[in-house]
């Protein structure tokens, strides 16, 4: 016999609403989500873009101006460490975010007319397969119980 089972109607709503009551419960999935997307930000930092093929070198002026060691062996975008330290995760039962801590982040992932782009954050289709595995593998337990 197949996987079949049938219930009455009682038992169906009821099933129904545990399975309903437990997807609406995000919040670990939205978790383990930001959490990719964190490891792949981290990563980017520690290999110097190296998840987007390497961020283009510092100038020899940008070197001098730095905070500190301005023998330039910092690695690029991590002076002060700031832009790679100050993330926040944002979790709730209906979303999650990685957000920067500071407001400078976004000129470095666009580039501007005198910086180039260091992109920071991933696009979709470099995550997208763990992001979609964590929400399947939460669906799935739902669906089971």
């Amino acid at each position: 016999m197949s996987g079949v089972q049938v219930l009455g109607i009682d038992a169906a709503v009821k099933r129904i609403g545990k399975v309903l009551g437990a997807m609406s419960n995000r919040k670990d999935a939205n978790a383990r989500a930001v959490a990719i997307v964190d490891r792949w930000v981290q990563i980017n930092f520690k290999t110097e873009g190296g998840n987007v093929d390497g961020w283009e070198p510092l100038k020899d002026q940008t070197i001098r101006q730095r905070k500190r060691n301005k023998s330039g062996q910092v690695k690029i975008l991590q002076d002060a460490g700031w832009l790679r330290g100050k993330w926040k995760h944002i979790i709730s039962n209906i979303n999650g975010a990685l957000v920067s801590g500071v407001d400078y982040g976004i000129y470095h992932d666009k580039g501007t007319e005198h910086l180039p782009v260091r992109q920071l954050l991933p696009k979709h289709e470099d995550i997208w397969p763990d992001i979609k595995k964590v929400y399947s593998d939460d669906w799935e337990k739902a669906i089971r119980g």
